[in-house]
């Protein structure tokens, strides 16, 4: 007789665990950020059958991922005229190839005032702040919401691919526009 449920336990040390180590880390944001990308892994493993929960949990991985080695590539470069360009031609290009994004027209205006904001202070000389690394966060928020509304069409077009799931069925409250 086995009367221990290894799987609960696990689930519940691993829970646990990242509870204590979010309060224990409450004041250092780059800790926890480790931390999170942690918690996600073990989420990973957790749910490994669940495709809809993985692709979910790939997606935050992923963009938090970006955003933490983005930061330190953005803001350890000696000269920002180069990572500021880079950062709106990216903007400026998935803008583009997201034709069906609801708030393009939106995020179009922001990106104009911020371009515009961005030569004045150039023109005048003013030592200008980070707007860019905000654009640069938009954009990345840009693809997690595209990547969240097609990841059943982009995981059913590759679940062949998946042999450890073992199916996939769209989550019962997922709405789609088409």
């Amino acid at each position: 007789m086995n009367f221990i449920n290894w799987t609960k336990l696990v689930q519940f040390v691993g829970k646990i665990v990242f509870i204590m180590a979010g309060f224990l880390t409450f004041g250092d944001a780059f800790l926890f950020e480790k931390i999170y990308i942690a918690l996600l892994v073990f989420m990973a493993v957790i749910f490994i059958r669940d495709i809809n929960i993985v692709s979910i949990i790939v997606i935050s991985a992923i963009a938090n991922l970006s955003s933490e080695l983005l930061y330190f590539i953005v803001f350890d470069s000696e000269y920002q005229i180069a990572p500021k360009l880079m950062v709106y031609v990216a903007i400026c290009i998935t803008l583009f190839k997201l034709k069906t994004e609801e708030f393009r027209i939106i995020i179009s205006v922001v990106i104009g005032l911020c371009i515009a904001a961005e030569m004045y202070w150039i023109y005048t000389g003013y030592d200008a702040p980070s707007i860019y690394w905000y654009v640069l966060l938009i954009n990345i928020n840009l693809a997690v919401r595209f990547f969240l509304f097609s990841r059943v069409f982009i995981t059913s077009k590759y679940s062949s691919l998946l042999i450890m799931f073992q199916g996939y069925k769209i989550i019962r409250y997922e709405w789609f526009k088409a």
